[in-house]
């Protein structure tokens, strides 16, 4: 049996889907944006480039505001 990209992404919200750990999910969700940044540092499509350029410059806002106490 072939793995697709379409299957994993099925098989990765049914797994989201019946977890019922309110933890597990947090860290599924933590996982799911580690990768999106992962990908979208190298990729060339719009939708991850946009997030890299949010993701970047939320982490940018962070040590701003961290430093202004």
């Amino acid at each position: 049996m072939e793995t697709t990209l379409e299957s994993l992404k099925v098989q990765f919200i049914q797994e989201v889907l019946s977890e019922k750990s309110f933890d597990t999910l947090q860290e599924w969700l933590s996982m799911h944006e580690e990768a999106r940044y992962a990908a979208s540092v190298t990729s060339q499509e719009p939708e991850l480039i946009a997030f890299n350029k949010e993701f970047e410059n939320s982490i940018k806002k962070g040590f701003l505001k961290s430093g202004k106490k």
